[in-house]
């Protein structure tokens, strides 16, 4: 994707092998706070978890008074003290100190919390977890998870070996919805593999992390936030009155659609894996979760010979592409056999804004009509206008319906290119309306994406 990955300053991250409950908390006795200590009375403490992907740093004010001083991206502060009651939280954008959030919240006397900040920069949330929970017995750990994806849906969450196959494990977090928080589970303390998927889906992997310590009477909350486009996720385990850690996501997902002219075969290989074998077009072809990497080299096949890509690729000369960690691709094949091109699309699968909103765009690989844009109505409404060959539109919010008309129109085209009556377009849905290149001339294919 275009975004770049967060920036972490100086902070320096955790190992994933966790301080023991104990050493934690002898830590956070320590840690220096505003105020007097938690065990004095009509007092509670608060410390914040700056888990918004749009700030690399993060302050906090309570009640207009400045007291947690920027912190970094997947980090936590020390726990400050505060009278017991209600108080107004302000979270403040550690570059320029101006407020992102503001929010009422209470804190109970001798209760210690812990303040998540997460979400987008233009739409940023908190949630409040309480940090009371018993240590288990020795040999043991406590887990729970908090779903702060956003834009992730409900999740499913997994400790196993190594070499666990997926489909015969049992999650460790059967189901946690978006802004929601499980309970603790207790789990046998060591080293696990960590793999959170889509609700129930094990063949939807978001998150996968080898190497998770979780050690004896330690009690721990996985914080899921999203990746750049918003499917993928990552992770910070953060130890009860302890230490947060960064769990990242090393992945980026990847598709092929082909729409040569003349159903020409078109077979993608990215790096050394095959992303669409053999395959005539039009076809628009499913994610395949790849490493992330600064540049990885493409080959695409058509109709029998090979090319790494070269000119055409965004009219480039390179023959890597770039794949951001958390970022959804799209490598889009179009034109004639006897003059191909190739373009990435980045595929920012964010859910709506609104959430009773669909979101809609336009992508243009038809190269009987290459020489002009296309336009794109949905209810008489203009979301798109001359979107080029080879291009995609930017996505439009539109208001959910069971009975939408969309159309699609080309200066060139006598008629519409693509009209379709009738059409569910589902609130907090994503689509994506392609035209290609079919047997008698340019075809739509309407894709919902999420």
């Amino acid at each position: 994707m275009g975004a770049e990955p967060p920036y972490f300053g100086d902070f320096v991250l955790k190992r994933r092998s966790l301080f023991a409950s104990g050493s934690a908390l002898a830590l956070a006795a320590v840690l220096p706070g505003c105020g007097s200590s938690s065990s004095d009375s009509g007092t509670g403490r608060l410390r914040l978890l700056n888990a918004c992907v749009g700030y690399a740093n993060l302050g906090m004010t309570v009640d207009s008074s400045t007291t947690v001083s920027p912190v970094a991206f997947g980090s936590v502060s020390s726990y400050g003290s505060y009278k017991a009651g209600s108080i107004v939280t302000a979270i403040t954008d550690g570059a320029t100190s101006s407020v992102v959030t503001s929010q009422s919240r209470s804190v109970q006397s001798n209760v210690d919390y812990t303040l998540v900040a997460y979400g987008w920069a233009t739409a940023v949330k908190t949630f409040q977890l309480t940090d009371g929970e018993t240590a288990p017995g020795s040999g043991y750990a406590k887990f729970r998870i908090l779903n702060a994806g956003a834009d992730a849906g409900a999740l499913s969450v997994y400790l196993t070996a190594e070499t666990t196959d997926l489909a015969l494990a049992s999650p460790t977090i059967a189901a946690v919805g978006t802004d929601m928080s499980s309970g603790f589970s207790q789990v046998t303390a060591g080293t696990y593999r960590l793999r959170v998927t889509g609700l129930g889906n094990t063949d939807d992997i978001r998150l996968d992390v080898s190497g998770v310590t979780l050690n004896s009477a330690s009690i721990l909350t996985l914080v899921v936030t999203p990746g750049t486009s918003g499917v993928l996720v990552q992770g910070m385990l953060v130890e009860q009155g302890g230490a947060s850690t960064l769990l990242g996501n090393a992945k980026a997902r990847v598709r092929v659609v082909a729409s040569l002219a003349n159903n020409a075969s078109v077979a993608v290989t990215v790096g050394s894996t095959k992303v669409m074998s053999s395959t005539i077009s039009p076809s628009i072809g499913s994610y395949v979760t790849l490493n992330s990497s600064t540049s990885v080299p493409v080959s695409v096949e058509f109709s029998g010979y090979s090319t790494a890509l070269a000119s055409n690729l965004n009219g480039g000369v390179s023959q890597n592409i770039a794949l951001a960690a958390g970022g959804d691709y799209t490598i889009l094949v179009h034109g004639t056999v006897d003059s191909p091109r190739v373009t990435v699309l980045n595929d920012l699968n964010r859910l709506p804004t609104v959430a009773t909103n669909a979101k809609v765009r336009l992508v243009h690989a038809a190269s009987d009509l290459s020489t002009s844009g296309m336009s794109l109505t949905v209810n008489y409404s203009a979301l798109a206008s001359n979107v080029a060959f080879g291009a995609a539109s930017t996505y439009a919010e539109v208001a959910s319906s069971t009975n939408s008309i969309i159309d699609v129109t080309n200066p060139l085209a006598l008629s519409s290119v693509y009209s379709a009556s009738g059409v569910t377009l589902t609130a907090g849905a994503i689509y994506t309306v392609f035209i290609l290149m079919g047997t008698k001339g340019p075809v739509g294919l309407l894709r919902r994406e999420r």
